[in-house]
């Protein structure tokens, strides 16, 4: 747990809030910057490459739940069979997903309050 604290520190720390949710038929897709991939430079300017999650109506409505309970908690980690929900002390404005798929995001309170 320790080791996968630091390591969520490292990558995740400095990333801007980039997570979006587009939801076609009964299917929401997330997309958001994934803190596991190398940065990439074009002209200059930082390229951050997106992963995505595909939830059911029922497993959304599940994670947005988790995320409004974890934010409020200290320090906290839920876990499903498609993403890691973390929350720890040193971060009062965001929670750390990890899926399963090795993709890491930084979900900031102003993202959870436009779920």
């Amino acid at each position: 747990m320790n080791f996968f604290k630091y390591i969520l520190i490292f990558i995740c720390f400095n990333l801007s809030a980039q997570f979006t949710v587009d939801k076609s038929g009964d299917m929401y897709l997330l997309s958001f910057a994934d803190g596991s991939q190398d940065v990439t430079f074009l002209f200059g300017e930082e390229i951050n490459k997106f992963s995505t999650l595909d939830l059911t109506a029922n497993e959304y409505k599940a994670f947005v739940k988790q995320l409004n309970k974890l934010i409020r908690k200290n320090e906290g980690e839920i876990e499903t069979s498609k993403y890691v929900l973390s929350k720890f002390s040193f971060s009062e404005e965001s929670i750390f997903m990890k899926t399963m798929s090795g993709a890491i995001a930084t979900i900031t309170k102003e993202d959870i309050e436009k779920l």
